[in-house]
């Protein structure tokens, strides 16, 4: 039996430790074109909280957190080192049964049921007429299935990441595959992060599919260009090795720092990229160098915040000919910094390149020749930097994604 609404209510299933911000904030702009939304996640501690961005109330969207089910996705993130190691400690000593299912969905099995009753609450105290759930994890989208077929209600399918036809995958689980392709089967619509995944997603489903980015929270002004002896470039992300090579830039630093040029730059190094970075370097013989940095890993904001404070920002573009469409979510954040972004490697047609020249916020540099040339260039006086295009920038907000978004929902039949 389907429940008459006066008011049109969806339930967004995710565990916003993957998320983070981004749809929490794109749901703010869903509610604005007149929905009511609720999200169901596991539970989160305070410190994980903090550590994702999680830490704001809204007026816009209603938290349920699943009552007997944490989110083990960074468990201990926010926590001081000292204090992760002391909660790890007892996992190396005790042997951990998986249950059935486990390996399949990443520690969100257990999940399944508990989130199943909590949306039969949800469904008879305030009745919804559409599911949206997003993945990673890939138990969203069963536990909205197995909800969607048992009640008649509408669902959406969000991949901010593919699950078989991931890009980190070296082959494809066909049983896998066969098994995401009837989960999907009774979707009613589809949406993804770029027009490459997009193409990806409809090879196993051939509805409806929408793009909608990951975008940004807040668009900051445009840094003022000040000639400068010294400059540092951040890179606060994860390093793929089967995608992204940093090899090409650290050469061009320690080129360029080598010539006698008045301009010394510096390359700071945050987050869980450090020990691949350090594996390079020794690779490559530049152990030694004094011209890079290494941070910690940040909360959010700080990551933020560091970003803003650079000369440069890093982005390392995708260098695997086979993977299409895939983009940092860190590029939204450099694109609204106000910061020149330098985007290193690949082919310059990805859409990452293509997005970078539409919003006129960086250099794409495909080599290390371009690299070394860029740097040159940089130390010159005709050297300016790009203006913006703000009313593409601004198209990008996590706001107005959430208002596109709702427009092709609500146009959904």
């Amino acid at each position: 039996m389907v429940h008459l609404m006066q008011n049109r209510h969806l339930v967004f299933i995710s565990d916003l430790g993957h998320t983070g911000p981004i749809w929490p904030q794109i749901l703010d702009g869903v509610a604005s074109s007149g929905w009511s939304v609720t999200i169901l996640a596991p539970k989160l501690s305070i410190a994980q909280k903090k550590f994702f961005g999680l830490d704001y109330p809204s007026k816009n969207w209603k938290l349920v957190e699943t009552s007997g089910f944490r989110s083990p996705y960074r468990q201990y993130a926010g926590y001081p080192k000292i204090i992760r190691n002391l909660f790890e400690l007892p996992s190396k000593f005790k042997i951990i049964k998986k249950p059935k299912h486990q390996d399949l969905f990443d520690g969100y099995f257990e999940w399944k049921d508990k989130a199943l009753r909590e949306l039969k609450r949800i469904y008879m105290n305030d009745p919804f007429e559409l599911i949206v759930s997003t993945s990673s994890p890939f138990i969203t989208h069963v536990i909205a299935n197995e909800f969607s077929t048992n009640s008649n209600v509408r669902w959406i399918a969000d991949y901010r990441d593919m699950w078989s036809l991931n890009h980190a995958s070296t082959s494809v689980d066909k049983l896998q595959l066969k098994y995401e392709m009837d989960i999907l089967a009774s979707a009613t619509a589809c949406s993804t992060t770029s027009e490459g995944f997009k193409q990806t997603l409809s090879q196993i489903f051939g509805g409806k599919i929408v793009t909608i980015h990951n975008g940004f929270a807040d668009l900051y002004p445009q840094k003022s260009f000040d000639k400068k002896k010294s400059i540092t470039i951040v890179y606060p992300g994860q390093i793929y090795r089967n995608l992204q090579d940093i090899r090409p830039l650290l050469r061009a630093l320690n080129i360029f720092n080598s010539l006698e040029f008045e301009l010394s730059i510096t390359l700071l190094i945050s987050g869980y990229a450090i020990s691949y970075v350090r594996e390079v370097l020794q690779e490559i013989g530049l152990q030694n160098v004094n011209w890079i940095k290494f941070g910690s890993v940040l909360p959010l904001k700080k990551s933020l915040k560091l970003q803003r404070n650079a000369d440069l920002l890093l982005l390392l573009n995708c260098t695997n000919p086979k993977v299409h469409g895939w983009m940092q979510t860190k590029l939204y954040e450099y694109i609204s910094s106000g910061v020149i972004i330098i985007a290193v490697g690949g082919t310059g047609s990805d859409e990452s390149s293509k997005l970078i020249s539409s919003t006129n916020t960086g250099f794409v540099l495909r080599s290390e020749g371009e690299i070394v040339d860029f740097f040159i260039r940089y130390t010159q006086d005709e050297f300016k930097q790009p203006t913006r295009n703000l009313k593409t920038i601004a198209s990008l907000s996590r706001f107005q994604q959430g208002v596109d978004f709702g427009k092709f929902i609500t146009s959904l039949k």
